[in-house]
């Protein structure tokens, strides 16, 4: 039971500090005035697809079979806890969200296919 769970949360953690440490950083870089506001949603869109990618791939790396019910489980929980939060605060709910939705879905379960591989 305990290394199930050691199993789920490293990656978890791994992603959400990610996560944290882009946010803060994009933050920056937009009071700076790096990145235009319309960019920033264009980079957030590649940078999370790269993140759940990762995710995905140390996760099917510490699997032995099935790397894609990994990278859904992953994914859909990263995925529902991000549609909550979307929910709670913008209430704004359109096709874009829910492609990028989809496409953080399929790049953590083809990581996840990718890193099951790796680990062989």
């Amino acid at each position: 039971m305990m290394n199930n769970l050691k199993k789920y949360v490293k990656p978890l953690v791994c992603l959400m500090t990610s996560l944290i440490v882009y946010v803060l950083a994009m933050a920056l870089f937009h009071y700076m005035g790096v990145f235009k506001l319309a960019s920033i949603g264009k980079i957030n869109f590649v940078v999370m697809a790269i993140l759940m990618f990762t995710g995905g791939l140390v996760m099917g790396k510490k699997t032995s079979k099935k790397g894609y019910l990994e990278g859904l489980k992953l994914g859909g929980f990263v995925v529902v806890s991000l549609f909550l939060l979307n929910i709670i605060f913008t209430r704004h709910f359109d096709l874009y969200v829910v492609l990028y939705y989809v496409v953080m879905m399929v790049s953590s379960v083809i990581g996840s296919m990718i890193g099951i591989n790796l680990h062989r």
